[in-house]
């Protein structure tokens, strides 16, 4: 009711009210608010004084026809990083490598990426694993394969009798739920584990707000 005391005193009597649709004749300002299915919203005049009620239905959210992004802290914002094919990261056998990464600020996104390997013609593969981790050049425990932890990471490896390729192998990763409330830096880390001669990693980090 304050916001209607204000106005008051500033001598608005244009129609005030917190609802989808236009008040019923009159000049209006239209609140921004957040309604929950089957609450009554009301339209008022400055000296708030209810002259229409209803109950609120829900529609189809209406997407962006723009073409522009979200903006940095609404629903819908995307932040990405990928390292191409040609532009690969020597990797060492056994060793984590963090192949792209993202920083998020707080809130819940939805976090998914991929890792790419591209071995020397003549490279034998044993292992591969690509994860989502926190910490940079590091997988996350054994308890994360498939399954994300309580942070949102998470890992899929693959182990394999030793073949030979003869060309890139890829693995993806699931969209993940990811919960954080300050500024947090999420990583696409690859693992591999080969014989002869060298290997390369690449990849892709994906994150969506999703509130």
């Amino acid at each position: 009711m304050k916001l209607f005391k204000v106005l008051a005193l500033l001598g608005l009597s244009s129609y005030v009210f917190a609802g989808p649709s236009q008040p019923p004749s009159g000049n209006y300002i239209q609140l921004r608010t957040s309604l929950q299915a089957g609450a009554t919203f009301y339209v008022s005049s400055g000296t708030a004084t209810n002259l229409y009620s209803s109950t609120f239905t829900p529609t189809n959210i209406i997407g962006k026809t723009t073409g522009v992004a979200a903006p940095t802290g609404d629903w819908g914002e995307e932040i990405s990083s990928s390292v191409v094919r040609s532009a690969g990261f020597n990797i060492p056998t056994a060793t984590a490598l963090s192949v792209a990464t993202a920083t998020l600020t707080a809130g819940v996104w939805e976090v998914r990426g991929a890792c790419g390997f591209l071995p020397a013609t003549i490279t034998s593969i044993t292992y591969l694993e690509c994860t989502i981790s926190k910490t940079a050049n590091a997988e996350p425990s054994a308890d994360t394969i498939a399954v994300p932890n309580s942070s949102g990471e998470i890992k899929f490896p693959t182990s394999y009798v030793a073949f030979i390729p003869n060309g890139d192998v890829t693995i993806g990763i699931q969209p993940t739920r990811v919960v954080i409330t300050s500024q947090t830096t999420y990583h696409i880390t690859a693992v591999s584990v080969f014989t002869a001669s060298t290997m390369k990693a690449y990849g892709h980090i994906y994150a969506r707000r999703i509130q």
